[in-house]
């Protein structure tokens, strides 16, 4: 200063405290809820399968606020959250929970052993396969790929005895996420014996007269 002279000032901030109380965003596990401010209702939809009670919920609320969660949450309405501002300002929002439908998928895809792919015949509903001449059919044990969702019996890569299934097919039974089963029919049979190879008796003589020198 010019003439050495200082001044000071106090300088005191207020600020009101904040009344927002929203819920910004609401999901359950990886299901996200759409929110309605208007009349505090969010609407969410979780897979079928989900076991509500071990999905975690994340909310984001307003800045300050505060949420009261109920106790536990069910499918259907009725499960209700209090959002309390810093100010003490209070909004209830009513969440609704539903599942998504089941899945109606109940088909065997691929039905295979090892490299070996059977035939499909879905009219029929027969799958046929031919494994190398000298596969155990008594126990075989098959890959089988289903609808996503869906299970299948006997269950994918179980021991199944297959030598009696030229005659009499073994049954899969396919049951969708829905609860409707599909059966199908399996026949397993061994390709033929393989043909010897050529010229195999001049090698067999040949390597005997070798075997008979030493």
């Amino acid at each position: 200063p010019k003439y050495g002279l200082t001044t000071e000032y106090t300088v005191t901030v207020t600020s009101n405290p904040s009344s927002e109380c929203d819920i910004i965003s609401y999901q359950i596990g990886q299901a996200v809820g759409t929110v309605n401010q208007k009349n505090g209702k969010i609407a969410i939809e979780i897979p079928y399968a989900a076991i509500l009670s071990e999905e975690p919920v994340h909310i984001t609320a307003s800045d300050f606020a505060k949420v009261t969660s109920p106790s536990s949450l069910k499918v259907g309405g009725q499960n209700f959250y209090t959002v309390t501002a810093e100010d003490g300002t209070k909004k209830q929002y009513e969440v609704t929970i539903v599942r998504t439908k089941p899945a109606t998928g109940n088909s065997i895809v691929n039905f295979s052993y090892g490299a070996i792919s059977a035939t499909i015949n879905e009219s029929t509903r027969n799958i046929d396969m031919v494994v190398p001449y000298g596969t155990d059919l008594t126990k075989l044990k098959p890959s089988v790929e289903v609808s996503t969702f869906a299970t299948v019996s006997p269950i994918s890569g179980a021991e199944v005895d297959f030598s009696k299934s030229d005659t009499t097919r073994v049954t899969y039974t396919v049951t969708s996420q829905s609860g409707v089963p599909k059966q199908y029919y399996v026949q397993v049979t061994k390709a033929s014996k393989p043909k010897s190879a050529p010229y195999s008796d001049i090698l067999n003589l040949a390597r005997s007269n070798i075997v008979t020198l030493y």
